[in-house]
């Protein structure tokens, strides 16, 4: 996954995209994302996420704009970890809420292009992906809403950088 998400970022860096960040009509899926290179993990140390992949998806069929996340965390570069949610516009823009009470993130313009992902109040939480070192009970981890770890600035990716779920 690494690998894949340094080849779009690249690409999107070399093309100069700098268009705000658009949400997906019916039907539509949109992906963002961002790799934090270990300079600048190097100079936040408190940071938690390595990796972010953000999708956005409006099915035809619901009027609801619905989110998956995937986070590769900076202690933890074996798992992905993962949530799913709606979003809804608010006050302050678009406001994603994980299933099951488990928190929430903004979505606002970055001004000079992408997207900011805003960590809200206690964060959000995080499971781990299944595989076969999988324990009994998913682990569960929270992207707190600390300073190291409040704002996350995302990059618009390829359509089909995203998997593309079916309702």
């Amino acid at each position: 996954m690494r690998r894949r998400l340094s080849i779009a970022l690249c690409g999107l860096l070399a093309t100069g995209s700098a268009a705000a960040y658009d949400l997906p009509g019916p039907g539509e899926t949109l992906c963002y994302g961002r790799i934090y290179a270990d300079a600048h993990l190097q100079k936040n140390p408190d940071q938690v996420a390595r990796s972010i992949v953000l999708e956005l998806t409006r099915w035809k069929e619901y009027e609801s704009l619905n989110f998956w996340v995937k986070v590769e965390l900076v202690d933890d570069g074996l798992h992905n970890w993962w949530s799913t949610g709606a979003c809804n516009e608010d006050g302050k823009g678009v406001i994603c809420a994980v299933d099951c009470d488990g928190g929430s993130f903004h979505l606002a313009d970055a001004k000079d292009g992408g997207l900011l992902l805003k960590n809200d109040n206690e964060g959000f939480v995080v499971q781990m992906e299944c595989g076969e070192e999988m324990p009994e009970q998913p682990a569960v981890t929270r992207l707190p809403a600390d300073k190291a770890n409040s704002l996350y600035k995302l990059v618009r990716l390829p359509d089909d950088f995203c998997p593309s779920y079916e309702e």
